[in-house]
């Protein structure tokens, strides 16, 4: 990912998370002199989502979802995605998930790429900076990845485990 391309492109944010202080704590990190190319334009719940999106949908979206914590919240707001899509096309989403948390989020064209919660801050704006250039960029287990074919990396991926399973 050349970060000569990836910073030229000012990127609008909209933070979506249940936990306050996460949000508080990502929106000051953004400030920094590092990252003048971010603006967290707003924050809420997940549950703002509906309303935030009548309001302005041109945007990256960064939704915290806690399968862990609140399955069914997290898994119904991906249902109401397959809605919004047809009405919004143009809706672009990073999805943030729980550290292990593995799940499939290709088939949902507005989720441009999903990485763990508690990756470096970094990893996460090269992360908001792909997607919003319009690429398909997924971060897990310290490597961005970026493709349309999310079951390649998949693969990959288990390929990988099972390798270090056998040798431990």
């Amino acid at each position: 990912m050349s970060s000569t391309n990836t910073n030229k492109t000012e990127v609008n944010l909209i933070l979506l998370d249940d936990d306050p202080i996460f949000l508080l704590g990502l929106r000051e990190v953004l400030k920094g002199e590092k990252f003048k190319d971010i603006n967290v334009i707003a924050t809420g719940k997940i549950a703002d989502f509906s309303v935030l999106l009548t309001q302005d949908q041109n945007n990256l979206w960064v939704v915290s979802l806690d399968f862990y914590k609140y399955p069914s919240q997290s898994n119904n707001f991906l249902k109401s995605l397959e809605k919004l899509n047809i009405k919004y096309p143009d809706l672009s989403l990073v999805i943030l998930l729980p550290w292990g948390f593995v799940g499939d989020f290709s088939l949902i064209p507005a989720i441009k790429g999903y990485c763990y919660k508690n990756s470096e801050i970094d990893e996460l704006v090269k992360i908001f900076r792909a997607c919003a250039l319009g690429e398909t960029c997924f971060y897990l287990n310290n490597s961005v990845v970026k493709s349309q074919n999310i079951y390649t990396w998949f693969n990959t991926q288990i390929k990988l485990g099972l390798k270090q399973i056998q040798e431990e």
